[in-house]
């Protein structure tokens, strides 16, 4: 696949009065807002005819931004390729069984039931759930309204022709306190264990020349008093967050996948709590543009 030739085109308000100058400002302001909130409202990848480079699977790491952009845009313009953003914020890798009614949407949009949906090109009870909620809730009033925009990007693509999907998973899983994995059953969606072989083995079994990549979960912290407890010292009930980032690597390695280490590879803890993160677990715009660019220079590396 070729790289994408990429121009930015210069676009020219008509001539107006002060009234209607005003109502067009009026208009970009809101958009801008919103560009800023939820990050683009489309996919440049369709309008140039050709599918993403990258998909990018996982919760409001990879879906949400800082300042209008986030990792997906960042990564885009470090490959110079276009990028899908596919992440769902508040979701879990792992399928909770007593979560999943009508109403439950970030929990209908686990991993296990978005990798189900890409392998069978099925996306019927996915966009059903959206659909529910976006009838029946307010949370698409809230910062969750681009959960029907990815959905609906994520059908589209042809996953025949990605080259690689990147899935960014375990943070919600942590905090939660989801089980970190069954010994009697190594394929259990309701951990977080099982939830990865299922996806992994779903998706290369439908796709074995796309390349899936992880990456893992970034440090986090919260903070109790004047205590500060990060995932390597608060455990939820599953475990610290750094078992998790254990278990995903030895997965990966017991089915030769490549993985990224952000939970480790982002540098001190005390550099990424100051630096990276704005409110404990999410990362500003220096942490997206950190982590883009690991992930460009992680991609650009021989397989």
């Amino acid at each position: 696949m070729g790289w994408l030739a990429k121009e930015k085109g210069k676009t020219a308000l008509p001539a107006a009065g002060g009234l209607g100058l005003w109502a067009a400002s009026l208009c970009i302001a809101g958009l801008l807002a919103i560009l800023c909130l939820f990050g683009l409202p489309f996919a440049p990848w369709k309008a140039a005819g050709e599918a993403p480079c990258v998909v990018l699977l996982g919760d409001s790491i990879i879906g949400g931004s800082f300042d209008g952009e986030g990792i997906a845009v960042y990564l885009e313009k470090e490959l110079g390729r276009p990028v899908l953003n596919g992440g769902f914020g508040g979701t879990t890798a792992s399928r909770q069984a007593d979560l999943l009614k009508p109403y439950s949407v970030g929990a209908g949009l686990c991993l296990v039931n978005v990798a189900d949906a890409i392998a069978d090109g099925d996306f019927g009870e996915l966009n059903a759930l959206v659909a529910y909620g976006d009838r029946y809730l307010d949370i698409f009033d809230d910062m969750l309204d681009y959960f029907p925009r990815h959905l609906e990007e994520l059908e589209a693509v042809p996953f025949d022709q990605v080259e690689y999907l990147v899935i960014e998973h375990g943070t919600n899983d942590y905090n939660r306190g989801l089980p970190l994995d069954n010994p009697q059953d190594p394929y259990d969606t309701g951990t977080f264990g099982g939830a990865l072989r299922h996806a992994l083995e779903r998706l290369k079994g439908a796709y074995p020349d796309l390349e899936v990549i992880l990456m893992t979960p970034t440090w986090c912290f919260i903070v109790q008093g004047e205590e500060v407890l990060d995932g390597d010292s608060a455990d939820f009930g599953g475990g610290c967050l750094g078992e998790y980032v254990g278990l995903e690597k030895e997965i990966a390695e017991g089915y030769g996948i490549r993985v990224l280490d952000n939970y480790h590879g982002l540098g001190a803890w005390e550099e990424v709590r100051e630096q990276y993160l704005y409110d404990g677990l999410h990362l500003n715009a220096a942490g997206q543009q950190l982590v883009a660019g690991r992930l460009a220079d992680f991609l650009r590396q021989p397989k």
